[in-house]
């Protein structure tokens, strides 16, 4: 039997280890604070918690999530205010959007046909007064969207940066494109459901190894098929209907090489989808038959029926 002491040696090796890449990232903060921004230098700083301390990513991604807030304030002039914070995953989608329509105004891409007019180029608008309307255009066509139809595959491009050994491992830290803050690898898996997000997979040492596209997504014609099927998000007492859903993977698409079909497809709304990934939650299938599965930390193993929320009646 070893001696204790080698036990209490490799906890010492362990400390001294990470120690030692303490004050590495120290030292490199330090070298780095004369030529960066205030702002810069913090995001470093936390991307250096993250590496030291990986464990704790999903939590203060939980943590930042919890802080979002959106509100509305009139004001005695009839104007109204908009305040709130959005955490990295949320403006990741709220910031690729905005950029694709104020970018020509900003010296990005221009494609533009000289046929049609006005063009971007020409609009009077500040980019602020751009970047309101595109947002109250983003709610005003939700709000037309048929309650019946799910969300369509085209979505604005949001980028998530990860290395394939974390994807695999399922666990490390993934990054929104034009985000500080560390994801978790179960946001990374979520996302692989939908077509909102190109993962960009990179080898450990950094280069590239491939940008995933749409091998992994959910047909027009499947999105009808599970909306017809199962009515809106089938989570147990939610009521969201097939336009407020996405396509969920209950045979996950990157973690366990799940297939892209109806029979392991099913609808949840973004609140749900996120649960189901970033809690540990599962979804099992027997035959036609959907059942939810808690995770093992809330100390029940019992399955919950996921009913369809379909009105038509069934001969």
């Amino acid at each position: 039997m070893p001696p204790r002491r080698s036990v209490a040696g490799s906890g010492s090796r362990r400390r001294a280890s990470r120690q030692k890449h303490l004050l590495a990232f120290a030292c490199e903060l330090v070298t780095a604070a004369a030529n960066i921004s205030l702002e810069r230098l913090a995001a470093l700083a936390r991307r250096a918690r993250d590496e030291l301390d990986e464990a704790g990513i999903a939590e203060r991604e939980e943590q930042r999530r919890d802080r979002r807030y959106l509100t509305l304030t009139p004001l005695a002039d009839g104007m109204t205010r908009i305040a709130g914070l959005l955490d990295p995953e949320s403006a990741a989608i709220i910031v690729a959007a905005v950029d694709a329509v104020t970018s020509p105004r900003r010296g990005g891409p221009r494609f533009v046909d000289e046929t049609q007019s006005p063009t971007l180029a020409d609009d009077s608008r500040t980019i602020p007064q751009i970047s309101v309307d595109a947002l109250i255009d983003l709610v005003r066509l939700a709000t037309l969207a048929d309650t019946g139809a799910v969300l369509g595959a085209k979505r604005v491009a949001v980028r998530l940066h990860v290395t394939s050994r974390d994807l695999e491992r399922g666990t490390g830290a993934a990054r929104f494109e034009g985000q500080p803050d560390a994801v978790s690898i179960a946001t990374a898996t979520r996302h692989a459901c939908e077509s909102g997000v190109v993962p960009v997979l990179f080898d450990s040492d950094g280069p590239v190894i491939n940008v995933d596209r749409d091998q992994r997504l959910f047909t027009p014609r499947q999105r009808i098929g599970l909306a017809a099927r199962d009515g809106g998000c089938r989570f147990p007492s939610c009521d969201r209907p097939p336009s407020f859903t996405e396509a969920h993977h209950i045979v996950h698409w990157q973690r366990d090489s799940g297939h892209t079909n109806l029979e392991d497809g099913i609808l949840l709304c973004r609140h749900h989808h996120l649960l189901v990934h970033n809690n540990g939650w599962e979804i099992e299938r027997d035959r036609a038959e959907y059942w939810l599965v808690p995770p093992p930390k809330l100390g029940s193993a019992r399955r919950v029926p996921m009913p369809a929320k379909v009105l038509v009646a069934r001969s």
